[in-house]
């Protein structure tokens, strides 16, 4: 619990000073197919230090008589996955300076998130409570998507446009009243590369939509990053989330030079 607070905390520290790096990462959420069959399926690469491949873990979380979904996670501290409910997250780090100790760390945003039962309820949950620092949650459901912009003043809804919602590292609101940092200046070429990719998928499937996190224009600073003198990111694993069948697959290291694999399955 203590390692949770401060690693939250410090993401927090971190939106407010502005001087320390984080991750950059590229997500995306697509509602594919017609009515009444559609597949929803929610995607990213996370993207941070090498040195942190060896913290990533999967956990599983259950808590009986509670009414809360069984939940499963990735990342070095478990923050981003999915619920039995269907209801998934990812997380695009933001720095925006300013930070609110009333209101929820990000990485407690998005526990609440994998704690509700619809995506209906996880927006309304973190907007009532409010995100302490900046960040972008990408939430889905079995019926779509809603991109949340997070300041410590607001949180900001984005839909999807034609079942599709794309984001990297910036804010894409607008946000006259926050200090953003631009500390990644490829996020912008990494979010048009994608939305491209996305234009020329027919049927997405889970395969197909782990290929475009393989997308290398602009490297090294692109989808699929690797560190390189001036970029200390490389991305670490790859995740692909079918919220319709509530599954998962977790690919670790490079999308296109993988370590390894897992499925997340309820």
């Amino acid at each position: 619990m203590f390692d949770e607070l401060a690693g939250s905390h410090g993401g927090s520290i971190e939106t407010r000073n502005g001087d320390v790096p984080s991750d950059g990462c590229t997500s995306l959420a697509w509602l594919a197919g017609p009515l009444p069959g559609t597949t929803s399926y929610l995607a990213q690469n996370w993207d941070w230090m090498t040195e942190q491949a060896q913290n990533l873990i999967i956990c599983h979380i259950s808590q009986p008589g509670t009414g809360i979904p069984d939940i499963s996670q990735v990342t070095e501290g478990g923050i981003i996955g999915l619920n039995a409910n269907g209801v998934g997250c990812c997380l695009n780090a933001i720095r925006c300076r300013g930070v609110d100790p009333s209101k929820l760390p990000i990485h407690f945003a998005l526990r609440t998130a994998l704690e509700s039962k619809s995506r209906e309820e996880a927006v309304a949950n973190i907007k009532n409570l409010g995100v302490a620092g900046s960040g972008h949650i990408l939430l889905a459901d079995p019926t779509g998507s809603t991109g949340l912009e997070c300041t410590h003043k607001w949180v900001k809804e984005l839909s999807a446009n034609e079942g599709v919602l794309c984001h990297t590292n910036h804010l894409l609101l607008e946000h006259d009243d926050v200090e953003e940092s631009l500390w990644l200046e490829d996020s912008p070429f990494r979010l048009r590369p994608v939305q491209e990719l996305v234009s020329h998928v027919l049927a997405p499937t889970k395969a197909t939509i782990l290929g475009l996190f393989t997308d290398t224009k602009g490297f090294p600073g692109s989808i699929n990053r690797k560190k390189s003198d001036g970029n200390p990111f490389e991305t670490l694993f790859n995740i692909v989330m079918d919220l319709t069948r509530k599954d998962a697959t977790v690919t670790f290291g490079s999308p296109s030079e993988p370590t390894g694999q897992i499925v997340l399955a309820f």
